[in-house]
């Protein structure tokens, strides 16, 4: 069984976000699915996941400018 974390995992592609997980591992088992089912190359994959900040969901997580402002 894979552990729930309180931050959002988002799937997107080159058109935005496509789903969201509370699981980075699941985010990343669909994006690799998804990837193959589209037939995308592994260096250059159609769809990526990633963790969105705690604080301010519509932004990355680790780089948040507004989490980040000085």
């Amino acid at each position: 069984m894979l552990a729930a974390s309180p931050q959002q995992v988002e799937v997107f592609s080159d058109e935005g976000c496509v789903d969201a997980y509370n699981c980075a591992v699941a985010a990343a088992n669909e994006c690799a699915r998804i990837n193959e089912e589209d037939g995308a190359p592994a260096d250059e994959p159609f769809y990526t996941w990633q963790s969105m900040c705690i604080e301010h969901e519509e932004q990355p997580a680790g780089i948040c400018p507004d989490c980040n402002q000085a």
